[in-house]
């Protein structure tokens, strides 16, 4: 790498630089458990909406999203339909293959 205008590094000095190799400024980060694959190899996770039933009980509601980039457990990913998933979202993370859409589950 050709560096012009130096005026901060030295010859054969060590540094440490961080490099940003992607940027996105509308995905969510999620754990990577919590995104399922159906049977057509579509991408989805289980949005837990707050039933007026109980306290700490949730109604499962199927969104289907894009993966856009997965590091280290973790993906960022961006629903397939607008307004779907906020970053107030709450998501399904252990168990989600044992429920359906519009199951009714309580949160721990």
């Amino acid at each position: 790498v050709d560096l012009k205008n130096n005026t901060l590094l030295l010859p054969n000095q060590i540094a440490k630089i961080k490099i940003t190799d992607l940027s996105l400024d509308s995905a969510l980060v999620v754990n990577s458990q919590a995104i399922l694959q159906d049977t057509d190899n579509n991408n989805y996770v289980y949005k837990m909406t707050a039933s007026s039933e109980e306290k700490n009980m949730y109604k499962l509601e199927k969104v289907y999203v894009k993966i856009l980039k997965s590091y280290m457990g973790e993906s960022a990913i961006v629903p397939l339909k607008n307004g779907k998933l906020t970053a107030q979202s709450r998501l399904v993370l252990d168990g989600g293959k044992g429920v359906t859409e519009n199951d009714i589950v309580k949160a721990q």
